[in-house]
């Protein structure tokens, strides 16, 4: 396991996550600037997952749709897990369950503490240049 950030943000920045950004700006229609950013805060999200396994990480919008077209990419994605992990790093949807949606709300806020101390941003900024001021709104 990396011992800092810079490590880890070494081994998560070692991957070629191209493909998966051509895909997004094609059949998502986001821009390459937005696309740019969800790629930056996607490493950043497994760089977190590095620093520490043992945590609920939770991704937001954009992190998660730039995961769900990296697990696309089945063999790469296998071949990133073996290689920063050690395993495959397996994504469960949300069943909506009471229990399970306070469990995510507390990873949400555990996530958001993490990212802030490691990267010195906010989590809830899903664009370059902005806020999500609905996600915010629904954490604080």
């Amino acid at each position: 396991m990396p011992a800092t950030v810079d490590d880890a943000m070494g081994l998560v920045t070692s991957i070629d996550l191209a493909a998966v950004k051509h895909k997004v700006v094609e059949e998502m229609g986001w821009s390459g600037k937005i696309a740019d950013y969800a790629e930056l805060r996607y490493r950043r999200f497994l760089c977190m997952h590095l620093l520490d396994p043992r945590l609920l990480l939770v991704p937001l919008p954009d992190i998660d749709a730039f995961w769900h077209q990296h697990i696309l990419f089945t063999r790469a994605y296998v071949a990133d897990c073996d290689r920063l992990f050690g395993m495959y790093l397996h994504h469960g949807p949300a069943t909506g369950d009471a229990e399970e949606t306070k469990m995510t709300q507390q990873g949400i806020m555990e996530t958001a503490r993490l990212y802030a101390d490691s990267f010195g941003e906010h989590y809830f900024a899903t664009e370059p240049d902005g806020f999500a001021s609905n996600w915010i709104a629904l954490f604080e």
